[in-house]
């Protein structure tokens, strides 16, 4: 998607992955099918490392991988939504 910008939920994601929350069994297959037709299939390795990280804590390290993760710095929930 042209334009698009992630970067303001996924410093969502890296503070919560990084205080941890209760893990429940669940599946990204069907969000990430759906995903493909919009995010490039160059991109696409990074989601399910994130999606493989939110359903199970011992993948977060995998994230660090990740090039463009790394740069992420977290923003805390209670912080105003601002996109980028």
């Amino acid at each position: 998607m042209a334009g698009r910008s992630d970067t303001t939920a996924l410093r969502r994601w890296k503070y919560v992955l990084g205080k941890g929350f209760v893990r429940e069994e669940w599946s990204f297959a069907q969000v990430l099918a759906a995903a493909e037709a919009e995010i490039p299939s160059e991109e696409m390795p990074f989601y399910h490392a994130l999606a493989d990280a939110i359903l199970d804590d011992k993948k977060i390290k995998d994230l660090e991988g990740f090039e463009g993760w790394k740069q992420i710095e977290p923003v805390p929930l209670d912080q105003p939504w601002d996109p980028e």
